[in-house]
């Protein structure tokens, strides 16, 4: 081979890697561009999250806590932490994503569930702060009484709030899943607020008030049995029940009965015990329980605890 043929070989070589390193740094460059891009959304969506915890537990605190005369410093901060939420998800990042093929879709959930739950804090959550600020707790707690009738008052107000509720819950629903792991955390956060708020608030207005007067005695005297359970020996519904007391209700007025120990019971047993409970509790299982009254918490489900209890209640003085 010619010098001259070598030489012109060499600047071809040359000339390739070269063009291979500006295409490497070329190719490094985009991937960095991309991954900066994919960390701010990332970030962001974080922040999101965060914002949107913040502002569903500062009610959920407040519950937990019982600190309701500070309801409208509660909802001041929701409505701050979802309007922040709502505001990061419609910045301009935010908006040019949500016109991206695949990706976009994700962007568009998290910006309408936003939306949703900014509109909840903005909306509906004042009508329940109204709801509460309707009530004095002085006189709705006075003297061991109850004053049931101020509850039944909420009602009408309650059944309005809870329409907002359900119309917030029906667009929530409508937005669709999303796919990707930090939206989807961020999406079933604001999912199971809102399915768990709709079941304590339905409770509250299709069982509680319009029972709570017959429960707490306004139409006739009303006695309740009490368990007290220790942990010492587990059972289904918590523990082995070592003694039994009462709570009267007459009209709103609570008293606490003496307590008595469960020996004074023990020659009472449930004697609607089922077949499935017989064989898995007495005939066939290792435990050979008796279903006396330190056994009727083995049952799983309180409304069966109540059901066995009340059958050895009914035999006893």
């Amino acid at each position: 081979m010619m010098e001259g043929e070598i030489l012109t070989m060499c600047n071809r070589i040359t000339t390739r890697v070269k063009h291979m390193r500006w295409w490497g740094w070329l190719i490094i460059a985009m991937a960095a561009c991309l991954a900066a891009i994919a960390g701010v959304y990332t970030v962001q969506a974080v922040q999101i999250h965060n914002h949107e915890n913040a502002a569903t537990n500062a009610v959920k605190r407040a519950v937990s806590e019982g600190k309701f005369t500070d309801v409208d410093l509660i909802v001041e901060q929701m409505q701050r932490e979802s309007a922040a939420a709502r505001d990061i998800a419609h910045n301009g990042w935010w908006n040019r994503a949500a016109c991206l093929p695949e990706i976009g879709h994700d962007v568009q959930v998290m910006q309408r569930m936003t939306d949703v739950i900014a509109d909840l804090a903005e909306q509906t959550v004042p009508k329940y702060a109204n709801l509460v600020s309707q009530l004095d707790f002085k006189t709705l707690f006075l003297d061991g009484r109850i004053d049931a009738d101020a509850l039944v008052k909420l009602e009408p107000a309650l059944e309005k709030a809870n329409e907002s509720l359900n119309e917030r819950i029906t667009e929530y629903d409508a937005i669709g899943r999303p796919h990707m792991g930090v939206v989807v955390g961020a999406y079933d956060s604001g999912m199971n607020v809102l399915a768990t708020a709709k079941k304590v608030m339905t409770m509250s207005s299709d069982i509680v008030l319009p029972n709570i007067k017959t429960w707490l005695g306004y139409d006739k005297v009303q006695t309740y049995a009490v368990l007290a359970m220790t942990t010492a020996e587990m059972r289904g519904s918590g523990g082995l029940v070592g003694s039994v007391g009462t709570v009267t209700f007459d009209r709103g007025k609570v008293v606490v009965g003496d307590f008595i120990p469960n020996v004074e019971l023990l020659d009472y047993k449930a004697t609607n015990v089922n077949k499935d409970e017989y064989a898995l509790y007495q005939l066939d299982g290792p435990i050979h329980l008796r279903y006396d009254v330190r056994d009727v918490t083995n049952a799983p489900s309180t409304k069966r605890v109540a059901e066995l209890f009340r059958d050895i209640w009914n035999q006893s003085p």
